[in-house]
């Protein structure tokens, strides 16, 4: 009698705790429309972002659910984090030491992409959160990582890049701009016509000179193909300068490394052959640059964890400003890659 109300005792706590754990596992039913089979704690928003504007530039209409997962991780001021596990919880402040909570890269893609999609709403919302962390100091206005760190140039043009995409506050973008130009490194030196990322470091930054000319043109979201006249000399205004360094850049190397560090930045080169074919600027870069993309597209989106949807969404916008079949790049099914991986 003893060991049947034992055993009983402990199917009881086991049934309550089975139906505690399904009542508070908000993460997978919160995760219904995300893209991609990896962990997205350090990447959701961002990779969610990259894969809407992706399909919309190639005319695929992104699930509805996927839309409505990316509205839901917006934060009660409009800006956005990486990922929230429970979006029941408020977003915490962001903190640039510990690069947690909201930061400008992941609101500024959002915007792009709910803009895109026809949410403007949220997308105003995301773009006014941008415009309240800006820091502006001598008619400048520049973004960081994390609001309230150092403002950086890869920063600043993907911010910059939103705020003309959702069509917000022209003075900001006209300040933002200005910060850019002053980033960049004058045509007589080495690299001349790349931007500096930030103000502590004199050294060219690739990651920055891309997504500053993203800032510096109108690129993003991609609307069709560029048609780009050739690679220009390292003169005049800021956007021919800035795609000079990129063009003869990738004509050499075929792809953008990793400043400092080395390595291929394919993210980077995929961002520049998209900014140069809005600059119209840069033509064998580009051929040389996309050539370079297609060859190594599988190698790219592949990971140990599952295709990188991020990845794909940004070889579809150098798809279509290429005029390459998104459904054949390199061999990869490019649309059935981030379509294929939703949960």
């Amino acid at each position: 009698m003893v060991t049947r109300k034992i055993t009983s005792a402990l199917a009881a706590v086991a049934s309550a705790a089975l139906a505690a754990t399904l009542l508070a596992a908000p993460a997978q039913a919160s995760d219904t429309g995300l893209y991609g089979s990896p962990d997205p704690s350090a990447d959701g928003v961002y990779r969610q972002s990259l894969a809407i504007l992706g399909l919309t530039a190639v005319g695929v209409e992104p699930a509805a659910s996927a839309v409505r997962w990316l509205v839901d991780q917006q934060c009660a001021d409009g800006s956005f984090q990486s990922y929230r596990e429970d979006t029941s919880v408020p977003c915490a402040p962001s903190d640039p030491e510990a690069f947690t909570g909201p930061d400008t890269n992941s609101t500024a893609l959002a915007a792009m992409a709910l803009q895109a999609t026809g949410e403007r709403r949220a997308a105003t919302r995301a773009a006014q959160a941008l415009i309240d962390g800006a820091q502006e100091s001598r008619r400048t206005a520049a973004w960081p990582y994390n609001f309230g760190g150092t403002p950086d140039a890869s920063s600043t043009g993907l911010v910059v890049a939103a705020l003309q995409s959702v069509g917000a506050n022209t003075t900001a973008i006209a300040e933002g701009k200005r910060w850019l130009r002053q980033r960049i490194i004058g045509c007589s030196r080495k690299y001349g016509g790349a931007l500096r990322n930030d103000t502590t470091s004199p050294a060219a930054s690739n990651f920055a000179t891309a997504q500053g000319l993203l800032g510096l043109t109108d690129a993003l979201p991609v609307t069709g193909p560029a048609d780009p006249a050739g690679n220009p000399d390292c003169s005049g205004p800021a956007i021919t300068r800035v795609s000079s360094y990129l063009a003869r850049t990738l004509t050499r190397d075929g792809v953008l490394i990793y400043s400092g560090f080395g390595g291929s930045d394919y993210g980077s080169t995929a961002a520049a052959v998209v900014a140069l074919g809005e600059a119209g600027l840069g033509r064998r870069g580009i051929n040389r640059a996309v050539a370079t993309l297609e060859r190594t597209a599988a190698a790219w989106i592949s990971t140990d964890d599952g295709d990188s949807v991020g990845a794909a969404g940004w070889l579809l916008m150098v798809a279509e400003s290429a005029e390459e079949d998104p459904r054949s790049f390199g061999g990869v099914d490019l649309v059935r890659t981030i379509t294929g991986s939703i949960r």
